[in-house]
């Protein structure tokens, strides 16, 4: 922690860490580019909660993972959540959203930006791709928590997302 507002909270941040990732206390001494693929994002994760953010921004959380590791990472950011970071910032594939990777999670703000071919090679076909990315529209309805949908307008593909939720779209 090496901001101001950070220093004098460092040995509770650090307690807060250990507490959501007692996996990371257990490899303290351990060089960062040794751990397994889940303990360097639980590190990611960590090292944005040391600096005592207001705001945090996490981009491919799930990529890679286990989906055991997956819940406990996103229960962790539930729990950054209730403990005060006002906003988190979450960067959700629709590879993600197809594999329930963040079912649970109540978004306030959905925003999708574009559909394009570029991950038919997962999705198999353009309507999988864009049943995916609905997910998100759908997902967050089911939990009545999505106030806002940001659609890019000038994509022909965006009322995928707009058909599917009642909340304000911009």
């Amino acid at each position: 922690a090496s901001n101001q507002r950070a220093r004098p909270k460092f040995a509770h941040n650090l307690e807060r860490v250990y507490e959501m990732f007692p996996r990371l206390q257990e490899r303290h001494a351990q060089k960062a580019g040794t751990l397994s693929g889940g303990e360097q994002q639980m590190l990611a994760v960590a090292r944005g909660i040391m600096a005592d953010p207001t705001i945090l921004c996490i981009d491919e959380l799930s990529l890679g993972l286990a989906p055991v590791l997956v819940l406990q990472l996103f229960e962790s950011l539930k729990k950054l959540r209730e403990q005060g970071i006002e906003w988190l910032v979450l960067e959700v594939t629709s590879h993600a959203l197809a594999q329930h990777r963040v079912w649970g999670m109540p978004f306030e703000i959905a925003v999708m930006t574009n559909l394009t071919h570029e991950h038919l090679d997962y999705h198999g076909t353009f309507e999988r791709y864009m049943a995916a990315k609905r997910k998100l529209f759908e997902q967050t309805n089911s939990y009545k928590g999505l106030k806002v949908g940001i659609v890019n307008a000038d994509d022909r593909n965006a009322s995928v997302g707009v058909k599917f939720t009642d909340a304000e779209l911009l």
